[in-house]
Order: structure tokens, then sequence, then C-alpha cells
């Protein structure tokens, strides 16, 4: 079952650049969620060449196999960016924009987190937010995100919760 915290306010904002407009919007941080599901193993393939003709036995014990699981965490921010339909549709350039520019700028935060596998932030959809916190009645806009943790590297840090509270820390201090 995953682990969930409750949504926290920060200042973190995210600048975009309107690619056919060259119009730049700065969009404000209104809530994070944190959720993890069931890790998942991968293993590297053992890989033993040997002549055609073999006149030993070979002693596959002594093959060392190193396992990494790897845990998906699953993030949502909220910002006071209002949403358009453009901004759900992973084909849009609206969509690709927002999301690489997200990346792009979350990525300096998760860089320093124990256990964090390099370029593993991917955006798995932006959606409506919260009607009720818009004075003009529109939505704002959600992005849902995956980041991979190594398993081992994050339960030697804490778990979840401890890495997320030194991320929340780090995204608060701005550094």
């Amino acid at each position: 079952e995953p682990e969930t915290t409750t949504p926290t306010d920060t200042t973190t904002e995210l600048e975009t650049t309107d690619v056919t407009t060259a119009d730049t919007t700065t969009t404000t941080l209104i809530t994070t969620k944190i959720t993890t599901v069931k890790p998942s193993a991968s293993k590297p393939p053992a890989i033993i060449t040997v002549d055609e003709e073999v006149s030993e036995e070979i002693n596959i014990t002594a093959v060392i196999a190193v396992i990494t699981v790897i845990v998906p965490v699953n993030f949502a921010m909220e910002f006071d960016k209002p949403w358009t339909v453009d901004l759900g549709n992973p084909s849009s350039t609206s969509f690709y924009g927002f999301a690489g520019v997200f990346v792009e700028t979350v990525t300096q935060y998760y860089i320093n987190t124990n256990g964090y596998q390099a370029n593993t932030i991917e955006v798995t959809s932006i959606r409506p937010g919260n009607t009720a916190r818009r004075r003009r009645n529109t939505p704002s806009t959600v992005v849902d995100y995956e980041v991979k943790y190594d398993y081992k590297e994050l339960q030697d840090a804490g778990g979840v919760q401890t890495v997320t509270a030194d991320l929340q820390q780090v995204v608060d201090d701005g550094t």
C-alpha cells in the first residue's frame, strides 16, 4: 500500500515560456503530494562465454550478481497556473514545454537526495487541479510525476518520509 504525506505549502516557482508567443509565465507551487508504489527489482544479465568444447565444468556459484531494487516514488505538485486542455495532452507543445521546464527545475532538488537515480524524473500527467483556489473559477494545474530511487539507499537513509522531509527542507531553503 502506498505511503502518503500530507500536502504542504511551499514557495517554489516554475517559469515557462510559450514557444509560439515568447510570453514568460511564472507559476507558484501550491501543494505537494508524495506516494510510493511497490518496489520493482532489476538485475543485470549474467553473461558467460565459453569455447565450443569445454573440458571442465563452470562453477556458476562463483558468478557474482548485483541486484538493485528500484522503487518509484510518485509525487504531485499543484501550481497556480491556469489549466488548459493542451496541458493535458502529452503530444502537445504545451505539455512538452511545461513538462520539460518542470523536470529541469525540480531535478536540482532531487540530485542530492539519498537513493535518487539520476535522470529518472518523469512527468506522468498534467491535469486540472482544485477550482476552489482560483479567483476566476478556473482550475489550477497539477503535475503528476515519478522519481526512481534505489530501495536500499532509500531505506538506509530512513525511508521515504525522511528523504522527502529532507527534500522539503531543501525546497524551503531554496538551495
